[in-house]
């Protein structure tokens, strides 16, 4: 999933939604890609060669880090909202490799 899209015309509405932004670090004579655009050249990935260039790419991330970095993922439940709340439900999760990983464990 990119940018919480959940079909190649999302991707193209948020990157025009995102274009200023996105522009201050790449160049866009043409604006952005159409859905077809994006559609063909993801079909076009090796998902095994992609995957493999991703892994040691946020490898080399974590090299410089004398911790496991743990990744904090969260979701806010959907329509959540909808239901005479005044906030919306969260959800989060924080897999590690660690059976007693702690934000809190100074010792690990």
């Amino acid at each position: 999933m990119i940018a919480c899209a959940e079909s190649w015309d999302d991707i193209a509405l948020s990157g025009r939604r995102k274009l200023d932004w996105l522009r201050t670090f790449l160049e866009l004579p043409n604006g952005i890609p159409s859905h077809d655009t994006f559609r063909r050249v993801f079909m076009l990935i090796d998902p095994e060669a992609f995957e493999a260039g991703f892994t040691a790419w946020a490898s080399s991330l974590m090299a410089g880090f004398e911790r496991e970095v743990v990744v904090i993922d969260g979701k806010t439940i959907r329509r959540s909202f909808d239901r005479g709340r005044e906030q919306s439900l969260c959800m989060s999760s924080a897999p590690g490799r660690a059976p007693r990983a702690s934000c809190w464990d100074s010792a690990a």
